[in-house]
């Protein structure tokens, strides 16, 4: 289902085509689900082993603002010892990775690693609360990122509530006012199971140059899979 979005989008796609023509390309390939989605009929399941990708794309017109936001669901978390995967990647087609957005264990937490070189030093950061993630739950994640030398951003909203972020010693990280010189170009979701097999769903996604937040639509398929 799409969202009835107030603000200018440059995408907006809940799968319910069915299938994947709304993307450029797909990778794997994933899986259209209609057993359970977060709104509508459909969303993408991705099951792959260590190691393995199953993600789909969208090539669009850079935007010096860009809002991300997507629904995502697992099926089994990784396990300890760091071991993370990646769910959205987001990159400059001509320069490549600038950063990606992970789903990480570590330490008997579990919650969202952003890593790549579009990030200023140390080229990583976690969020600052721990045990977000629970299995077979939908959570809404959104990403600002804002292309410029001296004011860029990195931002990120859970369930629509605006995160902090910290390095390893659980020191504050701020990612506003940092330089970020490429613009993105295209993103990649599903799964990309650097470190473990792993299950997961993605729905809902919106491409927009301002907050999106969460969506209002309940699932009509099956409620109890459905979240805001």
């Amino acid at each position: 289902m799409k969202d009835k979005l107030k603000m200018p989008v440059s995408f907006n796609n809940g799968f319910e085509e069915g299938d994947y023509s709304a993307w450029d390309a797909t990778i794997g390939p994933p899986t259209i689900d209609n057993i359970i989605t977060h709104s509508g009929i459909y969303s993408s399941k991705s099951d792959v082993i260590l190691g393995g990708i199953q993600t789909c794309i969208k090539d669009f017109t850079p935007l010096d603002i860009l809002h991300t936001r997507l629904y995502v669901r697992w099926q089994n978390l990784t396990g300890g010892g760091g071991r993370k995967n990646r769910f959205l990647l987001l990159r400059n087609v001509g320069v490549g990775d600038l950063f990606d957005v992970r789903q990480w264990t570590g330490g008997g937490i579990s919650t969202i690693w952003i890593e790549g070189a579009g990030l200023p030093a140390p080229f990583w950061a976690v969020l600052i609360n721990a045990n977000l993630f629970a299995i077979d739950q939908w959570y809404c994640i959104e990403i600002r990122y804002v292309n410029d030398v001296v004011n860029g951003e990195i931002r990120l909203w859970l369930d629509g509530v605006e995160q902090s972020f910290c390095d390893n010693l659980f020191n504050p990280i701020i990612l506003t006012g940092v330089n970020t010189t490429q613009q993105i170009d295209r993103i990649d979701v599903g799964i990309i199971g650097n470190d473990e097999a792993q299950i997961g769903w993605i729905d809902n996604i919106a491409l927009a140059d301002t907050y999106i937040g969460t969506q209002k639509h309940v699932s009509i398929i099956s409620p109890s899979h459905a979240g805001l």
